[in-house]
């Protein structure tokens, strides 16, 4: 090549002993790890392959090594990254070390290929037939590091594209971008290129991931293996492709985003995915027309509404133009900040400006209770401090607001959030407003922004008791009634997660008055609410 390329890689030292210079030594000492211990084999081999990367050995046998090591490192990453998947933002300390401990490892298994891919460039002939082999393995393993990072609701760095990209631009000076490559973690096809590696990463990142759930968001990751193959990219602007322009140039990395025809100059590539546009408006009308997601090679772990559902989501994110929204933000007099309120308690008592408390009708007297008041003629009281009238709220940053919801954001703060969740937003300038999470997100820098949608209706606090059942005491609990008129008809109950159960009877006391309801149907199931309807249990004249 008339210039060399160099990955700025560390050299290389001999052997200590006890490390493994052979793929037949490896072989061996993978038969004895123990894979049912998660923790002690993901620590093994992260060393074993840290020790790898250190060590000055052939292309080759690096190469034969890493593709045995592939295998036992997949089985392990996927049993780890259980342990914080589905978890609330930020992290636990012990959920976020393993979080680093999985990118670390998807991280040192792609330098390790770059290893591989550096002697390719340095002339080696024992591995310059595996060239587009060793360029693919380094960008796949890159896209598992993206991926971990949506699976966790965590953007990846600057220096994340900085690298892919400028890997990219030494794919393209080697023609080797197109080439298939067989690749059995590809669950679809067993076949993928650095083109395909780089289209996965890129449309996995445009997917608005951020508002979907990790079981949508791996359905959405196994369907891009098989739709990936068929991106492209050009290094002309597409003037008549249907699909969003995005791009980026190799020779200044940033991050990829929308692509317009100025900016088209040497080093610049536009992803062109028409086919994956058409091939997903075909997969949604054959599933409206009746036929089953696995016919379709969209997997039998999805039903069909919800595999539509999310075909039209990344149909819309990949093919509509950007700036298009559905509602126009709104930002005249945008207030600085908000406060807001986490569960229906401090909700409770934030709307009602007292703590809950069971009312004296039905508040129980307890045995001791009786006998302090026959013996002294008087309660003791308990020396537990009442709570203050307004709890202490959480303050956050408004980004900017639309009919619909808000855009928050903050740089410190100790509650812990998951999507679907309910809030009370508060702030001087308003009523105290309810909203869910409906995307959430955590920058590079420890900045945590989320999307907020706004449920409709006045929230009021009330107590409510279940009836009938064994599962919940006699007291009363603090529920939150959303009121859409004047008349209880019109309104709806927020309920605990888990309380809603069609035709259940339960009470709620408005202004010192007990009513038996009846819950009828439920509106919305969040992670800590039940939204529904309700219908009276009993005929009155008024409430």
């Amino acid at each position: 090549m008339s210039t060399r390329i160099d990955f700025a890689l560390p050299a290389g030292r001999a052997a200590r002993p006890g490390e493994f210079t052979t793929p037949r030594q490896l072989k061996d000492w993978l038969k004895q790890l123990p894979l049912a211990n998660v923790k002690e084999s993901h620590s093994a081999l992260a060393d074993c392959i840290n020790s790898l990367n250190e060590l000055s050995i052939t292309p080759l046998d690096r190469l034969k090594m890493l593709e045995l090591l592939r295998e036992p490192v997949a089985i392990i990453q996927q049993e780890s990254s259980k342990r914080y998947w589905n978890r609330p933002i930020p992290l636990a300390p012990s959920e976020a070390a393993a979080w680093h401990a999985t990118v670390d490892l998807w991280q040192v298994m792609s330098t390790a290929y770059r290893h591989c891919w550096q002697g390719v460039l340095d002339g080696d002939v024992e591995v310059a037939e595996f060239e587009a082999l060793v360029a693919q393995r380094t960008q796949f393993y890159q896209v598992q590091v993206l991926r971990e990072h949506v699976l966790c609701r965590r953007a990846v760095s600057l220096r994340f594209w900085q690298t892919m990209l400028s890997d990219y631009k030494v794919i393209r000076r080697t023609q080797v971008h197109a080439i298939k490559v067989k690749d059995k973690h590809n669950r679809q096809t067993g076949l993928s290129s650095c083109d395909a590696s780089l289209a996965h990463a890129l449309l996995l990142h445009l997917c608005d991931p951020w508002a979907l759930s990790v079981r949508q968001l791996l359905w959405v990751d196994h369907l891009l293996e098989r739709l990936s193959l068929r991106a492209t990219f050009s290094d002309s602007y597409p003037f008549e492709a249907e699909s969003l322009p995005i791009g980026f140039n190799a020779e200044y990395p940033e991050i990829p985003g929308a692509f317009s025809e100025d900016r088209m100059r040497p080093g610049a590539y536009v992803l062109v995915i028409d086919d994956i546009i058409k091939s997903l408006r075909k997969r949604i009308k054959a599933l409206r027309s009746g036929v089953s997601p696995a016919e379709l090679n969209l997997g039998e772990d999805m039903p069909s509404e919800g595999a539509q559902t999310l075909l039209k989501w990344i149909y819309r994110s990949w093919r509509f133009k950007p700036g298009v929204r559905e509602h126009v933000r709104v930002v005249e007099s945008l207030p600085a900040a908000c406060s807001l309120a986490y569960g229906i308690e401090q909700m409770y008592q934030v709307l009602e400006g007292k703590p809950f408390q069971q009312p004296d009708a039905v508040r129980p007297v307890s045995a001791r209770s009786l006998a302090q008041q026959e013996l002294f003629g008087h309660q003791r009281s308990t020396g537990i401090p009442a709570s203050p009238a307004r709890p202490e709220l959480e303050h956050w940053q408004i980004k900017d607001i639309s009919e619909q919801g808000y855009r928050l954001a903050r740089t410190q703060g100790e509650a812990r959030l998951s999507q679907h969740q309910l809030l009370l937003l508060c702030s001087d300038q308003a009523k105290p407003v309810l909203g869910r999470i409906r995307w959430l997100r955590q920058q590079s820098d420890g900045v945590i922004e989320m999307g907020i949608s706004l449920v409709s209706g006045t929230p009021q606090g009330v107590a409510c008791q279940t009836s009938g059942t064994h599962q919940f005491s006699n007291q009363f609990s603090p529920v939150l009634l959303l009121n859409h008129g004047n008349s209880l008809d019109e309104a709806e109950l927020i309920l605990p997660a888990g309380w809603f159960k069609q035709a259940r009877t339960i009470e709620i006391m408005i202004a010192g008055r007990i009513h038996p309801i009846r819950l009828d149907t439920l509106a919305e199931r969040g992670v800590d609410f039940d939204r529904c309807t309700f219908g009276l249990a009993l005929p009155i004249s008024q409430f």
